[in-house]
């Protein structure tokens, strides 16, 4: 049992409910979801994003091979460079998405954890004479979510103080405790947000001095930074003016059906949301398009 589970393990012995993510442990809410998301819509909060997993692609033909291999280009990006992506199979079918993050010395691929064995086998079959090597590092780091309005007020402790002006999946670093913290853009939630990739050993010293009970929407206390479940941004969904969607909402569930309608290459003529209603609102993800 990794430390960060060990300590799940402990935090759960005391409060929490367990969630099924999709793989490890995470836990469902702390406070309530009702208070954590008002803190993510009003201010700031802490979310645990290890059921993420993470590749590295090193090699000097990795740009070249892995643009070959996924729906948007790759050799254009410079370092600190990102953006989303699909892995198709020979018949063009996703078989899973990515976030490509652009290191100076690699390729950072963060995908869902269930995909990746997947991946891995995926990728070991198109490696052949490329100079290239797929390393899963999901296990060596444990994945925050930081994310709210004022983020810029959480990361300025970490001498990040311009996430802010980060572009979406753009790959930075900050020191933190004498070791080197990835950082990038991911409004995963709907709201403002920056994932943090912190090392295992040094997870549960991150998260403690942030981790609070108390709603910072109700406290007005910026220094009081709470952690927030898998319950209260587990819909998935994206609303008009970043509101986060509340958890197994009938939009938040139609954001992800016409969202993977739309990348199986279906058209979505029409919103399910508005379909299943009969209203003229629709979900945030045609609600952007």
């Amino acid at each position: 049992m990794s430390l960060w589970t060990q300590h799940l393990t402990e935090v759960l012995s005391l409060r929490g409910e367990l969630g099924e993510v999709t793989a490890g442990l995470t836990i469902r809410s702390y406070s309530g979801p009702e208070n954590e998301r008002d803190a993510l819509n009003a201010a700031v909060g802490v979310v645990d994003r290890s059921y993420r997993g993470l590749l590295e692609i090193t090699g000097g033909d990795r740009a070249a091979w892995l643009h070959n291999l996924t729906t948007n280009q790759v050799k254009t990006l410079s370092a600190g460079d990102g953006h989303y992506a699909f892995v198709l199979n020979l018949q063009g079918r996703i078989l899973f998405d990515v976030n490509v993050l652009v290191d100076a010395e690699s390729i950072w691929l963060d995908l869902d954890r269930q995909w990746l064995d997947r991946a891995r086998s995926h990728f070991d079959k198109y490696t052949i004479t490329e100079d290239v090597t797929v390393t899963d590092r999901s296990e060596e780091s444990v994945r925050f979510g930081i994310a709210g309005p004022r983020v810029a007020d959480l990361l300025a402790q970490f001498d990040a103080p311009h996430a802010p002006n980060w572009p979406s999946l753009g790959l930075k670093q900050f020191a933190w405790s004498g070791e080197t913290i990835r950082a990038f853009r991911h409004d995963f939630c709907g709201a403002f947000a920056v994932e943090c990739v912190v090392p295992a050993a040094l997870a549960v010293a991150f998260w403690e001095p942030h981790r609070s009970r108390h709603s910072l929407a109700r406290q007005g206390d910026h220094r009081r930074v709470p952690s927030c479940g898998n319950g209260a941004v587990g819909a998935g969904g994206q609303l008009p003016q970043g509101m986060l969607p509340r958890a197994g909402s009938g939009r938040a569930h139609a954001f992800e059906e016409c969202r993977r309608a739309a990348a199986r290459g279906l058209a979505v003529s029409r919103c399910r949301y508005a379909k299943r209603t009969g209203r003229s609102v629709r979900c945030g993800w045609c609600h952007r398009r």
